[in-house]
């Protein structure tokens, strides 16, 4: 819910800069979502000193500048591969594990090179047999055993820092492609502003999965859902899955439910998908 619509009291910390952006921090916790305008009536300072908040909260990879406020960025921003494998490593098994309900016998798959895209490919049965497309090389070498898998990678460039194959030659490859279902890993997604990626190099890998798929499955960890990076894959309206984590407050999955995109929440409390109701 915009802050805007939401009855706050009103707080003097004009001369408290430290607790003001604490405070802002666990508004963008909460709403998903801060605008400068709001927090200056908020905090009964000027919509200069927010500014200012913002931008040293963006210099300290704390959140993302928008036009008119801030969104929160994701928890791996910024890391290399490796380390992301290594990060949330169980919920990712758990996200991937919902992910292969989605899978049937003879498609074709593309599979980015997300480190949640990992744990789908080393889940997948031995007894199914599929195409897989990656331009991610762990991926590849995971499924190089399966002995019912056809591993196509697409060429280019390789991305050290990403895993990842890119530019033109892995574009134009995987345009080719008539795929099923695209399983596509985020940095960031965001109802307004789309899926996102801190690296402009995949966003056009990224992108011809989407545009060449049947189907697309984002699989967002919770720290990626509102947030938002620097590059615009796609609009929301692209997306016709969304596994995430059932700890993801429901009024922040509620924009995509009523895009009709069928929302799959994971976890122990998780009684039933979220559907959007005439």
């Amino acid at each position: 819910m915009p802050m805007s619509e939401i009855k706050v009291d009103h707080e003097d910390l004009s001369a408290l800069p430290e607790q003001r952006r604490q405070k802002i921090l666990l508004t963008l916790q909460m709403e998903g979502q801060v605008l400068a305008a709001d927090l200056s009536q908020r905090f009964n300072v000027s919509e200069d000193t927010v500014r200012r908040d913002l931008r040293e909260l963006a210099r300290a990879g704390m959140v993302k500048r928008v036009y008119g406020g801030a969104v929160p960025l994701a928890l791996d921003t910024g890391k290399p591969y490796v380390q992301r494998a290594n990060s949330q490593e169980h919920i990712k098994q758990e996200l991937a594990q919902a992910a292969l309900a989605l899978i049937r016998p003879r498609q074709i798959l593309f599979l980015d090179a997300s480190t949640t895209n990992r744990q789908i490919a080393r889940a997948l049965p031995n007894d199914v047999p599929l195409t897989v497309v990656t331009n991610c090389p762990p991926i590849a070498v995971d499924l190089s055993d399966h002995p019912l898998v056809t591993i196509i990678m697409p060429g280019g460039k390789l991305n050290k820092a990403m895993q990842a194959l890119t530019g033109p030659e892995c574009v134009e490859k995987l345009s080719q492609v008539n795929a099923d279902l695209c399983f596509l890993g985020v940095c960031a997604i965001h109802p307004h502003y789309g899926i996102c990626s801190e690296n402009d190099e995949e966003v056009f890998v990224k992108r011809a999965m989407l545009e060449h798929a049947a189907e697309v499955a984002i699989i967002a960890t919770e720290d990626k859902v509102g947030a938002v990076e620097g590059f615009k894959i796609a609009p929301i309206d692209k997306i016709t899955h969304m596994i995430t984590p059932d700890t993801v407050p429901k009024d922040l999955l509620t924009p995509y439910v009523e895009k009709a995109i069928r929302v799959i929440p994971v976890g122990e409390t998780s009684a039933k998908t979220m559907r959007r109701t005439s």
